[in-house]
């Protein structure tokens, strides 16, 4: 009687801690323009699709689009925590540009970032294995112009070992979009997964 009583009480749990996380809990559902420079636990709530009312400065990234994903999400900032680590999105929904480095379609490496799941919900880059060389990826602009990306290689790393194909160029176009997100097991010790998944367009 008490192992029932007790598997009834977490499942109650259970469903208040999924339903106000993924649907009336705390976080923005259109991204802040401001730079996010915390590894908060983001938020689950769920974002819709983008609206016309987000606007950021015109030379900046606004949305990402990647068809044959299913994807058109938010972009926000993103810049390094107290840890000088790449900060990540506010929202598992969002997507982070990381903005210390390269503007998308400007010289140089320009990486985003995004969440592979919550602990309820799939993030934004939860299909991002499935990417092939040859597809195609979109970022929108501040100024609702589009640049567009074709992905040269899918990956993934140790999580040690992650930092140089992330942040350096492997090609000649001179114009690299990177994204990341998690992948392989979870580690619970270090609370974080052992490896990350990189792809590399031009």
């Amino acid at each position: 009687m008490v192992a029932v009583l007790g598997i009834v009480s977490y499942g109650v749990w259970f469903t208040h801690d999924y339903v106000s996380r993924t649907h009336f809990g705390s976080g923005p559902t259109v991204p802040p323009t401001t730079t996010v420079t915390t590894d908060d636990e983001p938020s689950e709530k769920r974002v819709g699709t983008v609206s016309d009312s987000y606007t950021v400065a015109a030379d900046r990234p606004r949305s990402l689009r990647i068809s044959r994903l299913g994807i058109h999400a938010y972009i926000q900032p993103v810049g390094v925590t107290k840890d000088n680590a790449m900060a990540t999105p506010s929202n598992i929904g969002f997507v982070g540009w990381y903005d210390r480095g390269a503007v998308p379609g400007t010289d140089g490496v320009s990486i985003l970032n995004g969440h592979v799941s919550g602990r309820y919900a799939d993030g934004v880059f939860k299909r991002l294995h499935e990417l092939t060389a040859g597809d195609d990826i979109q970022v929108e602009m501040g100024n609702k112009t589009s640049r567009s990306f074709t992905v040269r290689s899918v990956r993934s790393y140790k999580t040690a070992d992650a930092a140089g194909p992330l942040y350096q160029a492997s090609g000649t176009s001179g114009r690299e979009l990177h994204l990341i997100t998690c992948g392989g097991t979870f580690d619970k010790a270090s609370d974080t997964y052992r490896e990350r998944l990189i792809v590399v367009a031009d």
